[in-house]
């Protein structure tokens, strides 16, 4: 202590709500990173049985309407896990 300043690395009164944040910050990006993972699997799945559908040729046009629905929405979900992504690696 050096005139009157405290040099600890954690102040006795706010030190444990600081560590507190810390930890539930790191639970969060753990949460939304496990979130972001799962959902890129499942939409990686999604699209490529609806892209090997898309391929046959005996489908009717009702059918092959439907898949691109399934794929233009499963874009929407990629591109919002890209956000979800961008967010967690600020």
């Amino acid at each position: 202590m050096i005139e009157g300043k405290n040099f600890n690395i954690i102040d006795t009164k706010k030190g444990a709500n600081c560590i507190k944040v810390d930890n539930l910050n790191n639970i969060q990006d753990d949460l939304f990173v496990e979130i972001s993972y799962r959902l890129r699997t499942s939409l990686t799945v999604i699209r490529g049985f609806t892209e090997l559908l898309l391929n046959s040729d005996d489908l009717t046009d009702i059918q092959r309407e439907n898949l691109e629905i399934i794929l233009r929405n499963e874009l929407k979900l990629e591109r919002l896990a890209h956000e979800l992504e961008e967010l967690i690696s600020r």
